[in-house]
């Protein structure tokens, strides 16, 4: 009885181990794909961006985004999931902007300001956003991290990919501290 409880036990435990091994493998799969999908080292931030803040009823601020880092998530305000995921990537941006000062930013398909104010009144309480009008590639990276000349530090789809919400955060504090070695 005893010996076949061991290799019972023997059993789950390298079960578990191989089935971990193959998570893990999966999750680098996944970002190694991510990264070969980046075609671009820099990311370009239109140059109609606008400043938007609740609260506020005054149109929009056409003014310059400071230098600084910055999420950058490229969606369409005609899709109901990136709707709700918006909320979900703003909770994630106040995350990590309580590690660094970063903006957010949001490029869409052009729309009217008023339709958007709508939107992000319904969705978000207290916002500070960037926005910036193109049309949207069809990949699946509509989720950016820029250093603060635009330089692409992380891409993936976090609300596809929860794991990535670390990897960013460990990216973001690396380059963080790469950059105080620096001075």
């Amino acid at each position: 009885m005893g010996i076949k409880l061991y290799k019972l036990i023997s059993l789950i435990i390298l079960i578990t181990l191989i089935f971990l091994i193959i998570q893990h493998l999966r999750k680098e799969s996944i970002i190694k794909e991510i990264n070969s999908k980046i075609d671009i080292k820099k990311y370009n931030i239109p140059n109609n961006i606008m400043r938007l803040v609740s609260n506020t009823h005054v149109s929009p601020n056409s003014e310059k985004i400071p230098s600084s880092y910055k999420l950058v998530y490229e969606m369409n305000f005609d899709c109901s999931h990136c709707l709700i995921d918006l909320k979900e990537i703003y909770n994630f941006y106040i995350k990590l902007s309580s590690i660094r000062e970063i903006k957010f930013c949001l490029i869409t398909s052009i729309k009217s300001y008023d339709y958007i104010k709508f939107y992000l009144d319904q969705l978000l309480k207290n916002y500070d956003i960037w926005i910036g009008y193109r049309e949207i590639p069809n990949n699946n990276i509509k989720l950016y991290l820029l250093d603060d000349s635009n330089n692409i530090i992380m891409a993936g789809d976090i609300i596809k990919y929860p794991f990535l919400k670390d990897k960013y955060i460990k990216k973001l504090k690396k380059v963080m501290s790469e950059a105080v070695k620096i001075r």
